[in-house]
């Protein structure tokens, strides 16, 4: 990962879209997040690590997955570490933004949205 990657952190600069899409049917949801994507992203790459409180009330450690919407695996550029609950990516692609993700922490789903947005300040 390039020195320069920039961290998003979930706590300031992620926002809950609570207007539309809620949980998936069917699963105990935790929600939709739109994550911004800084411009730099597109050279420097990013790091984005999700909450802990996404798993608030689990037991043990519950198996944390990350596909496309439809269950396909995610882009290449774009990588999830279980472990870690972390994505990363070196670079982003012109115009791979927006994109969906879902991200399953056991029995809870996730939704999470990739979009162009302002560095982290």
């Amino acid at each position: 990962m390039n020195p320069a990657t920039l961290d998003i952190p979930m706590d300031r600069r992620t926002s809950v879209n609570t207007s539309t899409h809620g949980p998936m049917p069917g699963h105990h949801g935790a929600g939709r997040f739109r994550v911004p994507v800084p411009e730099e992203a597109t050279t420097h790459g990013f790091r984005y690590t999700l909450s802990e409180r996404l798993s608030d009330g689990m037991a043990g450690e519950p198996p944390v997955r990350a596909t496309l919407p439809n269950g396909a695996p995610l882009p290449d550029w774009l990588r999830f570490i279980p472990a870690t609950r972390s994505f990363t990516a070196a670079a982003v692609p012109p115009g791979a933004l927006p994109l969906d993700v879902r991200v399953a922490i056991g029995t809870r789903i996730t939704c999470l949205t990739l979009v162009p947005g302002e560095a982290p300040s």
